[in-house]
């Protein structure tokens, strides 16, 4: 199954349009006039043309996605209109079985088809490839050979080269290489813990000893002093006791949070396939609630900790390591051999569970400073991927996304919104993770999680990556009893609010409006509220 492209259809078209008619090229970027794959010959060359595309790598371009557009020439998208615009997923199915007979290991490609039925186009879009080189298995009269490959060189297939050969072993290692330097890194911060712990244990016995000495009247100064000299005698270095000179209590706690973030990505990278499988497929509903309890399971302390700082840190002493630990669990995953779209991005419910929460508590508790931070956390994609350097969490979001019909195994009816289902149940209604820190009397905690999913759908609207802004669909939309806090809140909003996003709130809440209207005429029991009218009047007061 191929994996997820980063643009909408509607993008998409826009998007190959200008680059043929503007003459684009590119070494993973070819136009040809029709899409011949009757006879042997010209399944091979289609086989070449996907494959040499395929084993190219340019990632700067397009986010290394190959593309050929069929009814195009250099510059203009001319259309097929000698023959029926055929079904894109039967398309799609024709064209990876003869990929499959030809090419090993399998190259994912989509195939997209636009236009009117007299006159149509398309495009093949081709995955970045983690599995180069993608070589021919059978011999066509010695060319191609068996087990021979090719590049795309200007706007044609050639044989690699020994360059080529030497770049995909490159990458290769390098791949390989990543995951391993990531948990060495990783295990050198556990330990430089578990040393500065140590340190900290005999740094508290001579404290604990200094007092002893000089009694209960001495003055703390004193204690201290004799301490960092009974310290370097003891031979703790230079270093080590000036942090614990300065070192605050809270310090403490910062490394236990991040501390935790990082055992909760070791446990999700080094999960057994059989328990978090990368080749997920939508159908099989045991493995997808297996999964799901898993991933809960793995990110229940977690989350619970992000609530609570939410709950408590009014001074906002840990949000400068909360944010550190929220951008190592917003992070993509490499895969490990053959995956989906949906083992892919399912591995994000644990980092879409923490923000949920900590957006859930914090707008309860108006920590607008603890709102901005958490949308302010990086995502960092994994290498060679489309997405942006500078992305933020809303990636996780929207990658989730991907997943939903694995969530629709966990209900026993089709929900619109299965995934925030499933944290509205987690969180509050059945579960109740965080019942304990929204349970203050003045909003139930039902109105508080769709309070706080609002707070968060919102601040998706700065997220631009592709020039389409949206706000976060929630299970908010389509709880009749989410319309009365929402209509509270915003007639009735707290100074921060205005201020919370980087966009102009009436811009945001027209988003908003937009969005909702949308939903109303596909919901029976819609939450919808004029937003952008509410918060006018509000304001007025």
């Amino acid at each position: 199954m191929a994996g997820y492209l980063p643009w909408t259809d509607e993008e998409l078209e826009k998007l190959l349009q200008e680059w043929v008619t503007s003459s684009l090229e590119g070494p993973k970027f070819d136009v040809k006039l029709q899409l011949n794959y009757t006879t042997k010959q010209e399944k091979v060359e289609f086989c070449k043309d996907i494959s040499s595309i395929a084993n190219t790598d340019h990632p700067d371009h397009f986010g290394d996605f190959g593309v050929i557009v069929f009814g195009a020439t250099r510059g203009s998208i001319v259309g097929i209109s000698n023959m029926p615009k055929p079904d894109v997923e039967k398309l799609q199915t024709e064209l990876e079985s003869k990929v499959k007979e030809y090419l090993q290991p399998y190259p994912h490609f989509h195939v997209k088809i636009f236009g009117d039925n007299n006159n149509w186009w398309g495009a093949i879009l081709i995955e970045p490839s983690h599995q180069q080189p993608h070589m021919f298995i059978r011999d066509f009269n010695g060319s191609p050979a068996k087990g021979e490959w090719f590049v795309h060189v200007g706007s044609s297939s050639g044989p690699a080269s020994p360059e080529d050969y030497a770049r995909i072993l490159r990458k290769a290692v390098q791949t390989a290489v990543d995951p391993l330097v990531d948990r060495l890194s990783r295990l050198s911060f556990e330990i430089e813990t578990l040393k500065q712990r140590q340190e900290d244990g005999v740094f508290r016995l001579i404290q604990g000893l200094s007092n002893r000495v000089l009694g209960a009247n001495s003055q703390p100064l004193e204690a201290e002093n004799l301490a960092l000299t009974i310290a370097s005698d003891a031979g703790l270095d230079l270093p080590t006791r000036v942090r614990q000179r300065y070192r605050r209590p809270v310090d403490l706690l910062a490394t236990d949070i991040v501390q935790s973030a990082i055992s909760l990505r070791e446990q999700i990278e080094t999960a057994d396939a059989k328990i978090l499988p990368w080749s997920l497929q939508p159908s099989d509903g045991a493995t997808a609630k297996a999964v799901i309890h898993f991933l809960e399971s793995a990110c229940k302390s977690f989350v619970g900790t992000v609530a609570s700082i939410a709950a408590y840190d009014e001074g906002g002493e840990l949000f400068t390591a909360l944010k550190r630990a929220i951008s190592i669990v917003g992070r993509d995953y490499e895969p490990r051999g053959t995956f989906t779209s949906i083992g892919e991005t399912v591995r994000q419910y644990p980092l879409v569970l923490a923000v949920y929460a900590a957006f859930v508590v914090g707008g309860l508790y108006n920590r607008p400073r603890l709102l901005r931070t958490v949308l302010d956390t990086p995502f960092r994609p994994r290498r060679h991927s489309v997405k942006s350097k500078t992305a933020n969490i809303f990636w996780g979001l929207w990658e989730l996304r991907e997943s939903s019909e694995l969530f629709q195994h966990i209900h026993t009816q089709r929900l619109h919104e299965p995934i925030g289902a499933r944290i509205f149940d987690v969180l509050v209604r059945k579960d109740g993770w965080i019942v304990e820190y929204v349970n203050n009397g003045e909003v139930s905690p039902e109105q508080s999680f769709w309070l706080g999913e609002f707070l968060l759908s919102l601040g998706a609207a700065e997220f631009n990556e592709f020039g389409n802004r949206q706000v976060y669909p929630g299970v908010y939309f389509y709880y009749p009893d989410a319309k009365d806090v929402l209509t509270t809140f915003l007639s009735e909003p707290p100074e921060w609010f205005p201020t919370l996003y980087r966009l102009q709130i009436d811009e945001v809440l027209r988003l908003y409006d937009t969005e909702a209207s949308l939903v109303s005429h596909r919901s029976f029991g819609s939450s919808q509220v004029a937003a952008l009218s509410l918060f006018k009047e509000g304001q007025k007061k």
